[in-house]
């Protein structure tokens, strides 16, 4: 997870970052740390990764998407981009 796709994910999902904190259990402070370089621990990505799921927003690797990293949107429960 690159801080870029994080920022465009919580922007795609209209997200601050206290409400990413709540909706994935991933503490503030630590989402921040992510923002700006630090690499998450794995089950960190994987608990943002699914709180942002389940409000429509994917984040993808590189060759997922033409422009390489980065976030797409769908909708929950109809159509999981994976």
């Amino acid at each position: 997870m690159q801080p870029a796709q994080l920022r465009a994910a919580r922007a795609i999902a209209n997200l601050t970052l206290d409400q990413l904190a709540q909706d994935s259990g991933v503490g503030r402070a630590t989402l921040q740390r992510i923002e700006a370089g630090s690499a998450p621990r794995a089950t960190t990505a994987r608990k943002i990764k699914a709180a942002l799921r389940s409000r429509g927003v994917e984040i993808v690797a590189l060759g997922d998407c033409a422009q390489g990293h980065g976030a797409t949107k769908f909708e929950p429960n109809t159509q999981d981009p994976r």
